[in-house]
C-alpha cells in the first residue's frame, strides 16, 4: 500500500536537505512529498520579515493538500523541520500515521565537534554563509519556536522515531534523550548514528542505514490501538534504544 509521506527540512535550509531519504522513499512505494518552506529557507529576503507563525501556517498548508488525498500520512522532520512537524502533529493528532525526527533541536552547539569542524575551511566558509544571510529577526524566531517546542513533545501520541547523530555539531545528542523521554506515546524509538553529523540524509557512511530504519518505521508500524488512557500501544521490535554503527 502507497504509504504518503510529508518531509520538512530545516532552518535556512532548502528540499536538498531531505531529497536523499525523499527519493530512497519513493524508490521503496512510498509516496513523499518536499516543499521550500519560505521563510524558513530561500533567500535572505524571503526570510525578512516572516515569523514561525509564517512557518507553521505554510507547513500547515502543504499537509492540508496531502489530507485532501489521504486520510492518514506520515510526518518526517529535519532539523528545525523536526519541530514544526512535531506542532503539526499535536494539531491533527487523528491524521498522523507517524511522526519522524531527525536531528531534531533541544539543546544546540556540539562544542567538541563544533571546534573540530572549524579546522576544515568548507566548514568555515559554510558557517559565513549561514551567518550572512540570516536575519537577525529570523534567528530570534527559530529562538522563539525552540523554546515553545519543549512543552509539545509530552503531547505525542502517534508512533515517533527519533534518529541523532552523535557527531552533530549543531544539535547536541542530549536532544535526542530529552525528546524520547519526553514522548507521550510507548511506541517510540531512538536511533543514535555512530560518527554522523548534523545532515543525517547526506551522511554517506550511514545514510542508507538510516533511510532502511526510517522506512521499516513508517510501512510496519501497525495502526495504532488505544490502550486505556487513549495512549498508542508499543510495536514489537520498533520501540526502543539502539545504536547504528556506519
Amino acid at each position: 500500500m502507497e504509504q504518503p509521506c510529508l518531509l520538512i527540512h530545516g532552518f535556512t535550509g532548502s528540499v536538498w536537505e531531505v531529497e536523499p531519504l525523499a527519493s530512497y522513499l519513493r524508490d521503496h512505494d512510498c509516496r513523499p512529498a518536499t516543499f521550500l518552506l519560505k521563510g524558513l529557507g530561500g533567500t535572505r529576503r524571503d526570510m525578512r520579515g516572516s515569523t514561525r507563525l509564517d512557518w507553521l501556517r505554510i507547513a500547515e498548508e502543504e499537509l492540508e493538500k496531502l489530507l485532501r488525498q489521504y486520510p492518514r500520512i506520515h510526518l518526517i522532520g529535519f532539523s528545525t523541520g523536526a519541530l514544526i512537524a512535531s506542532h503539526l502533529a499535536i494539531r491533527y493528532p487523528e491524521r498522523i500515521s507517524t511522526l519522524t525526527l531527525l536531528a531534531a533541536p533541544v539543546y544546540l552547539f556540539n562544542g567538541r565537534v563544533l571546534l573540530r569542524s572549524l579546522t576544515q575551511p568548507h566548514m568555515l566558509k559554510n558557517y559565513a554563509r549561514k551567518l550572512l544571510s540570516t536575519p537577525i529577526q529570523t534567528a530570534r524566531e527559530f529562538k522563539s519556536m525552540l523554546m515553545e517546542s519543549n512543552d509539545i513533545y509530552s503531547r505525542i501520541e502517534m508512533p515517533t522515531l527519533v534518529v541523532q547523530g552523535d557527531h552533530d555539531h549543531i544539535v547536541r545528542t542530549e536532544s535526542a534523550h530529552h525528546i524520547y523521554r519526553h514522548l507521550r506515546t510507548p511506541a517510540k524509538k531512538l536511533l543514535i548514528v555512530n560518527n554522523c553529523g548534523h545532515m543525517v540524509c547526506h551522511h554517506a557512511a550511514s545514510r542508507s542505514d538510516i533511510f532502511e530504519h526510517v522506512l521499516r518505521f513508517v510501512t510496519q508500524v501497525r495502526a495504532e490501538q488505544p490502550d486505556r488512557e487513549g495512549q498508542s500501544a508499543p510495536v514489537p521490535g520498533l520501540a526502543g534504544l539502539q545504536t547504528l554503527q556506519p
